[in-house]
């Protein structure tokens, strides 16, 4: 018998155009931690084009603590109205890189959501910075989805080298 899924749902997604990826990168995620028991997680950065940290407070809902990660205040302030308003204050810490420290391999899961190929126009974070820090703050796994096709293949094959 097929064990259904059930992902807690944040209407905050809602009409902005990518409420699809956020469901189905949810329900990768949020069977992902179960499966592989992950307790500790960090979004690295925070994607900033859907609802700030929706994706990483899925995560607390389930159980995780959970670190939400960027060097831009206002989606800071963004991901905090989100968690207090869900009651996650508790199970989710707000980092702003480059002034909080996180300490190496201290997550059993780092996880980015599409904002490598923006990611130094948008956050002033060099990507190739950005995945070796990734690298360095997890313990056990690293994932990076790009929702973009049109800069997948050249992304694949950049990171198959580096990592």
């Amino acid at each position: 018998m097929s064990q259904r899924l059930e992902i807690p749902y944040f209407p905050e997604i809602e009409g902005f155009g990518t409420t699809y990826e956020a469901y189905i990168t949810s329900k990768f995620l949020y069977a992902f931690v179960s499966e592989r028991k992950v307790a500790t997680v960090c979004e690295y950065p925070i994607c900033t084009f859907r609802v700030p940290g929706v994706i990483g407070a899925q995560l607390a809902v389930k159980g995780c603590d959970v670190s939400l990660a960027t060097t831009d205040e206002n989606t800071l302030q963004k991901a905090s109205v989100l968690c207090r308003n869900y009651k996650l204050q508790s199970r989710v810490r707000l980092v702003k890189i480059g002034v909080d420290r996180l300490e190496p391999e201290s997550f059993d899961l780092v996880f980015h959501i599409s904002l490598l190929p923006t990611m130094q126009r948008d956050l002033g974070i060099d990507p190739f910075s950005c995945l070796r820090e990734m690298v360095r703050l997890s313990k056990r796994y690293v994932i990076i989805t790009n929702h973009n096709l049109h800069y997948s293949i050249p992304l694949d094959k950049i990171l198959s080298r580096i990592t």
